[in-house]
């Protein structure tokens, strides 16, 4: 398991059951083609959950939720340059 700085080993991770897409990319100012390309996500998914037709899964939930509360650390995280310890994913 991993240890989180500040945290009681075994914490429990509160991941919301519904988000609201479209609350968090008009907050910061951006359409969905500029939300989806800033954090690496489908314009599609994009649309579609903001329509209702999908909802995130899991996954795209937590990012969602790590967006909404601090949107400039997953920027600077997701557009770092690639150091030679990276590996390039096709």
């Amino acid at each position: 398991m991993l240890s989180c700085p500040g945290r009681t080993p075994g914490a429990k991770v509160h991941i919301p059951a519904a988000i609201d897409v479209k609350r968090i990319r008009r907050r910061l100012g951006l359409t969905q083609a500029a939300f989806a390309a800033a954090y690496g996500l489908s314009l599609d998914a994009v649309k579609n959950w903001e329509t209702g037709r999908r909802v995130p899964d899991r996954s795209a939930t937590t990012l969602l939720t790590i967006i909404e509360r601090n949107p400039k650390a997953v920027i600077k995280a997701l557009h770092q340059p690639p150091s030679k310890k990276t590996r390039k994913i096709a």
